[in-house]
Order: structure tokens, then sequence, then C-alpha cells
């Protein structure tokens, strides 16, 4: 049905982009629900990064959005799909969309968006020279994770218990397990697991969580688990429990603290890299870039609302108060 509904969408933007002449056609894929408030969010920085390069959806450009509403096994099919309507670069927004893009093409170029451990992951031969027909960005790297393990011990100086919700099946995301517990001990706390390998297992997950009263917890927002972001925000403060993740959407949510790269500038480089392929550079050729940039934020609402006195210190290294 949603591919139906999409394709019924683009006869009149083809119309009337052919008044403009050349029309240049990519795809979109992401695992997201596209009615959530981050895919809406997500949609509107494209549609306005491809304006500032020169490419307008309805006058000289087509988009094929394809959205998997948090279902893992639509990805294969709706890969397929693009690749069926001839598009001259894909954006593939996360690991699971990736992987499906690449088992659906070696041909067509892809441009990952936030993609996590990509040459572990057989996506490029290397950062430096992919060698492939993918290209793009990365997001959090494993080793920055004791960082946020440190923040959450800064701003909650007492906590000893640190709980993680994750899911262990996300590509990649063991690796981060393992850097959060190399890091552990040197803070004095210790860690415990909770899982969620489902969007239906989310919420369960997080219940068990919060009645283990642990000082703190830290979040790792794959799709499966940001499915029940609000849900989850909404239990932690409930429970008056002091959060961490490493994505902004996080603290957005209602989260208390997030420490990630800028999303923007992933979009800008992502769109950057779109660009070059439509003007003729090959994925093959183009390096993949990582974060430079980081955001501290920090939900002084929620502070309030579970009753943590953020330290002063760690105040003025924000470089987002949500008041």
């Amino acid at each position: 049905m949603m591919l139906g509904s999409v394709s019924i969408l683009v006869t009149p933007l083809v119309a009337q982009a052919q008044q403009s002449g050349t029309i240049r056609r990519i795809g979109f894929l992401s695992l997201a629900a596209a009615e959530s408030s981050v895919s809406q969010q997500l949609q509107q920085a494209l549609r306005a990064t491809l304006r500032a390069v020169g490419y307008e959806e309805g006058k000289n450009l087509l988009i094929e959005w394809r959205w998997g509403n948090d279902v893992i096994a639509s990805l294969p099919a709706l890969a397929a799909d693009l690749v069926d309507r001839k598009v001259e670069v894909i954006i593939a927004v996360l690991n699971d969309e990736i992987a499906a893009v690449m088992r659906a093409t070696r041909s067509v170029p892809i441009v990952m968006m936030f993609g996590h451990l990509p040459v572990e992951q057989g996506f490029v031969t290397s950062l430096s020279h992919p060698g492939g027909n993918v290209t793009g960005s990365t997001w959090n790297p494993p080793e920055n994770a004791p960082k946020l393990l440190q923040l959450l011990k800064e701003a909650t100086p007492t906590a000893t218990r640190i709980a993680a919700l994750w899911n262990p099946t996300f590509p990649g995301a063991r690796l981060y397990g393992s850097e959060f517990e190399r890091a552990a001990p040197g803070l004095g706390v210790q860690l415990s697991s909770f899982e969620a390998t489902r969007p239906d297992e989310v919420l369960p997950a997080m219940a068990k969580l919060a009645a283990s009263k642990p000082d703190g917890f830290f979040i790792f927002l794959d799709p499966v688990v940001a499915s029940h972001l609000a849900e989850v925000t909404k239990m932690a403060i409930d429970h008056r429990l002091a959060s961490i993740s490493g994505a902004n959407s996080f603290t957005a949510a209602g989260g208390l603290i997030s420490y990630a790269p800028d999303t923007l500038e992933n979009i800008r480089r992502t769109i950057g890299k779109v660009d070059q392929i439509l003007k003729g550079a090959k994925p093959a050729e183009i390096p993949v870039e990582q974060p430079t940039r980081y955001i501290l934020t920090i939900n002084l609402k929620t502070a309030r609302a579970i009753g943590a006195v953020i330290p002063k210190s760690m105040l003025l290294r924000a470089d987002k108060i949500i008041e």
C-alpha cells in the first residue's frame, strides 16, 4: 500500500519538474515511520539542504521517499523498488537500510547518512577509499561510548549502578557495549543490560530497567528502541531516572542529557556527496567522513522533574539547554 501511494504522488511532480528542464531522480530509504516527528524534521532538513545546492522537488528534482514503518522485513522490497525506479543515487539512513540497499544493487551509488562502523560492517573497504558503490558519513563511533558514561557520572556523581537499554542485534551495537564495559570500572560504576530486539519488547524492557532502580541509564537509540522514545523518556521521568543518549532526538523528547554528532552537519555532508555523484563523481573515490562536531544538550526541564541538580561546570559547557 505504501509503495502504491508513493507512486501516485510521483506523476504530478514529474509533470511539474519537466517544465524546468533536466530532472534528477534520487531515492531515500529509512526504517522509521514517515509520520514520526523525527522523520518529518529529517525530511524538512533534507529538502532545505538540497535547495541550498540547487535541487528542488517539483522543479528539477524527484525524490522517491521510502519508509519502513519500523518493520525491518519491509526493507528488501523497498530497496529493490528504488532500484527498479532507476534512481541515480540512494540515500540510506542507518545500517539496516544501507545493508538492504547493498543487497539490492552493486551499481547504483549509495550515500550513508548515519553509518555505524561502515568498514567493520563491510559497507566500504576503508574510509579514505570506499572502493565500491557506497560512500557517505559515519555516526558516533564506539570509542566515544565512554564519554557518555563520563557525562552521566558527572551529572550524577554518586551514581554507582548504571543500566543500559539497547538492541544488541543492531549492526555494530555490541562494539558499543564492549566500550561501555571497558570504561565502567575506571568510573566506579557497575553496568546492567536490558535488551529489546523488537518494538514490542521496548516498553517491557524499560519497565524492568526502572524496577531495578539504577542510579541512571544509557539508551542506545537504534530504530527499534527509538520507536517508543516518547514512552521511554516519560517512564524515566516518572521513575526519576537520570538518563543519557548519543542521539540529539533523546533530549528533544524529554531525556536528560544527549551528547551526539551535529545532525545537520551529517545531513549537509550527505547532500554534498549526493551532489558530487549527480555531477559525475564515483562513490568509490569519495571519502567517507566522520563527525567533527559534537553537541552536548541538557534538558533542565527534565532535571527539575526528576530532582537532579546538574553541576554548573557542566551547564557552562553545554551547547544547548532545554528550559
